[in-house]
């Protein structure tokens, strides 16, 4: 690793780290994807999202659909990712957030990771849940890994540590994505820019 800086060793260090930690995880992450905002817009899905969800390692990481729109808003604009897709979940609203229930009883025994862009993405059935509000595809995917990197598999304890550094100040890691952690409706939330 000669002649690379400081930051990117520590990087590549913490993505090896990150390997090795996630293999040794007993947990599947289920990350549920709001599809408007977030992976797509109204007519196509983002650039390079396909990458992103690729860049997940596949047998750790499960990536769900989860929109309140219904299913002829939402098929036409994921076929291009419906190989890298285990389910889509359509009309989950539920009053003021989304019902994740049908994703619990799919997935049993995961961890359940909500990525959205709007507050009625929060998960309204009160079940244990960690919410990722942001509307940056890239930096959302950053904080999904970091999560499960910092707590060596379970996104719980990622949030929990990533919170207490955010208070200490950590600008200057090589994992650091501004955010802001908190909960919504007893959800362990973070947001990203």
């Amino acid at each position: 690793m000669r002649g690379t800086n400081l930051a990117e060793r520590c990087r590549t260090l913490a993505e090896r780290t990150y390997r090795d930690n996630i293999s040794n995880c007993k947990t599947t992450i289920v990350a549920c994807w709001d599809l408007d905002g977030v992976l797509a817009d109204e007519r196509s899905l983002l650039p390079h999202a396909r990458e992103i969800l690729e860049g997940f390692d596949r047998e750790k990481w499960v990536h769900v659909i989860t929109t309140a729109s219904p299913s002829e808003h939402a098929y036409p604009l994921i076929r291009d990712i419906d190989d890298i897709i285990s389910g889509v979940f359509t009309e989950t609203a539920s009053g003021y957030g989304k019902d994740y229930r049908a994703v619990r009883e799919q997935f049993p025994g995961s961890d359940i990771l909500v990525v959205g862009d709007n507050a009625y993405d929060v998960p309204s059935d009160g079940l244990d849940y960690m919410f990722i509000y942001g509307t940056n595809l890239h930096s959302i995917a950053s904080m999904a890994r970091n999560l499960a990197f910092i707590g060596a598999g379970n996104i719980h304890i990622g949030f929990d540590e990533l919170k207490a550094a955010s208070k200490k100040g950590f600008e200057n890691s090589p994992l650091y994505i501004p955010a802001i952690f908190g909960e919504v409706k007893g959800v362990k939330t973070v947001i990203v820019e």
